[in-house]
């Protein structure tokens, strides 16, 4: 007969004794971090934030460096290491000495940025991640997004209206923006390419979708603005949609059109667009209610899952 799932005050109670057999890097499943989230305000801060220092990366060697360390010697055996990062450099002068706390560098001071800056906070463990994601295992870069999950939960608040959500959207950068429209339109079953910063080609992703008698082919233009999106981009999108013979072409904003930037499109049957409200009810739909406390995540997985 299987165990019954641990709760999550049981959970708990083994993370505050300290258990050897706990799972304190992160949340052990899903299902308790969104019980957790679901009720984050009536949490005592003190818990709230010692978790998230549970979560974050200590000073020390994780579970991964060995490995690491072995493949860093092989590179360098064959005249292959060509770039050293400062981690790496960390992770040979452990080797070389065995210091205690020489590989991991410690991220927990970003605790100091709270409660009063949060987002700052989140900046700076999205850039520690992206920095060291390579040589992190699985558990560590877990305990990254929780971390920043609890961040948003407690100290962001998930959006009461869509009139707020599209204000945080507004807040993130535009290259956050393109992916998680990305995801959005991955998960309404498209298959994706966000395309590269320097050249997009007046789109910033593209949408596929093959099905029995019927190809699409979408260009999908995102702006995250404050303001209303005129004529001449979507202008633009339809010289873009006609030269590379796609289906049509979106543009996604965080706003709207303007009057005159709305008749365009019902002029032009091969252009569309999603504004700021609809976009945050099919990201309600596709990505669920709790999508704003996963950005980082779901950048991540559209960092992998596509050609940028």
């Amino acid at each position: 007969m299987d165990e019954p799932e641990q709760s999550l005050d049981d959970w708990l109670n083994d993370v505050k004794a300290e258990k050897s057999d706990a799972i304190d890097f992160s949340f052990p499943t899903d299902k308790l971090k969104g019980e957790y989230i679901a009720r984050i305000d009536g949490r005592p801060y003190d818990e709230v934030v010692g978790l998230i220092r549970k979560f974050l990366i200590q000073s020390g060697s994780l579970g991964a460096d060995r490995s690491t360390l072995s493949w860093l010697s092989y590179l360098a055996g064959k005249g292959e290491l060509k770039r050293v990062s400062e981690f790496q450099r960390r992770l040979i002068r452990y080797a070389k000495t065995m210091a205690n706390g020489a590989v991991a560098g410690q991220v927990t001071w970003v605790l100091d940025l709270l409660p009063d800056n949060p987002r700052r906070a989140i900046d700076t463990l999205n850039a520690y991640f992206e920095a060291h994601c390579l040589f992190m295992p699985d558990g560590r870069m877990h305990g990254i997004y929780d971390a920043t999950e609890l961040i948003r939960a407690r100290f962001i608040q998930a959006p009461r209206s869509s009139s707020e959500a599209i204000r945080l959207l507004q807040d993130e950068s535009a290259r956050t923006f393109e992916r998680v429209v990305e995801r959005l339109y991955s998960r309404m079953g498209y298959s994706t390419k966000l395309t590269p910063r320097q050249k997009d080609g007046g789109f910033d992703v593209l949408a596929l979708k093959e099905e029995f008698g019927r190809r699409a082919k979408v260009h999908i233009e995102c702006k995250k603005w404050e303001g209303n999106v005129g004529v001449p981009i979507l202008r633009g999108l339809l010289g873009v949609v006609h030269d590379s013979k796609a289906t049509n072409g979106v543009c996604v904003t965080t706003s709207d059109l303007t009057g005159a930037a709305k008749k365009f499109v019902e002029r032009n049957p091969q252009l569309d667009f999603v504004s700021g409200e609809k976009l945050v009810q099919l990201l309600n739909e596709y990505l669920g209610p709790t999508w704003f406390y996963k950005i980082e995540r779901l950048v991540e997985e559209s960092k992998g899952g596509v050609a940028a």
